[in-house]
């Protein structure tokens, strides 16, 4: 049942407000030209210059699956561009009026955004299993390169999720940290959050982040089994005391993209309803257009008006010498047997067909009250 439910609300979980309330106290948003090391100093973090910030810095923040944009919005400084996207259309709409830039589209198909753009990125998927693996790490893997180096990875998910993704995040993470939801929330979905800084690591770090997750993967683990260690060996996001500074990316806005290559109809109309030669083209293909204006060059011979006929072009009721008439035109395939011999080894029967296109005219009498019949 609980996967029928995931299946129908398409996966959509929003991160509690608390939890959301509890991250953004530690997040500092930053953008000094002095060189600063993270709280964990093991990756370094440089700030940008000042000079540069107004006309190419930009503070970017995305979240891929953003619902209702509650989340992004929450956490988002003034200075900050908020870019989302939601696939279902009423979250969508409500997204539109938190965000600066929200698209409808399929995340992992359909959305393309520039790599190495985004100083954080909020990644809350859906939970469901895809084939043979996890659709949160099918997530993982295609945003992770949008972050800058040094970019913020916030990562919330089942903490089952962090068997499959392991080697991902080791790989391509430093200073990870592991947080649970607090206990009056985890139990419900499981759900941790997974703080990282974009950089790829060498052999020493790979295998220290190895040895972290797995080891908090079994004390949370222990923790399901046991509610009375919850919380002993790895911290709730109530109990977080880092501080994850945020710079802005130093790709120019000429040199960024965001968007979709879904082809939405409203929009294409939008665009094009008011072009001069798609109005023309509108004019000379719609039916009563073609019924008035045009004309043949020679007379029509009685075939060609029983195919116009047949193909419903002329459908509908006509006036002859003051009289009344509904005409329909059909046409109908019939298959004639002409030719049955016996194949040379004599297994069976060789049938030969010819097919057959008969054309008939309904045509109903006013005047008569009666239906006449025509076959061509």
């Amino acid at each position: 049942m609980a996967r029928l439910a995931s299946v129908a609300k398409m996966g959509f979980y929003p991160t509690p407000l608390s939890v959301v309330e509890s991250i953004k106290k530690h997040l500092k948003f930053v953008s000094s030209s002095i060189p600063e090391k993270s709280e964990k100093g093991t990756f370094c973090i440089y700030k940008f210059a000042e000079k540069d910030a107004e006309n190419k810095e930009k503070l970017r923040l995305l979240d891929p699956c953003c619902g209702e944009g509650v989340s992004l919005s929450m956490i988002a400084p003034d200075n900050a561009v908020t870019y989302g996207n939601e696939l279902q259309n009423e979250r969508y709409e409500k997204a539109s009026e938190k965000l600066n830039h929200v698209l409808r589209c399929d995340a992992l198909s359909e959305l393309k955004t520039t790599s190495g753009a985004y100083s954080l990125l909020w990644l809350n998927p859906p939970y469901d299993y895809v084939n043979g693996g996890r659709l949160e790490s099918k997530f993982l893997e295609k945003y992770a390169n949008v972050l800058m180096k040094g970019g913020l990875l916030i990562y919330i998910v089942p903490f089952t999720i962090l068997g499959y993704d392991k080697e991902f995040l080791s790989a391509n993470f430093r200073d990870i940290s592991i947080y649970t939801f607090p206990e009056g929330k985890f139990f419900k979905f499981n759900q941790i959050v997974i703080f990282g800084r974009k950089g790829r690591t060498n052999k020493t770090q790979y295998a220290e982040n190895i040895k972290l997750i797995e080891q908090a993967s079994r004390d949370i683990l222990d923790s399901t089994y046991d509610y009375s260690k919850f919380g002993q060996k790895v911290a709730t996001t109530d109990e977080i005391e880092e501080t994850f500074n945020i710079v802005p990316s130093k790709v120019p806005p000429e040199k960024f993209k965001f968007k979709s290559i879904r082809l939405d109809a409203d929009e294409m109309h939008s665009l094009i309803k008011n072009d001069k030669l798609f109005n023309q083209f509108i004019d000379i293909t719609t039916k009563d257009t073609l019924k008035t204006n045009i004309q043949p060059l020679v007379p029509l011979r009685k075939g060609h008006l029983a195919m116009l006929l047949a193909g419903g072009f002329l459908n509908g009721e006509i006036e002859k010498n003051g009289k009344q008439y509904c005409i329909k035109g059909n046409v109908f395939q019939t298959n004639e047997l002409v030719d049955s011999e016996i194949d040379k080894d004599g297994a069976g029967i060789k049938k030969t067909y010819r097919t057959h296109y008969d054309i008939v005219i309904n045509m109903y009498d006013y005047q008569n009250n009666e239906f006449k019949e025509v076959k061509t």
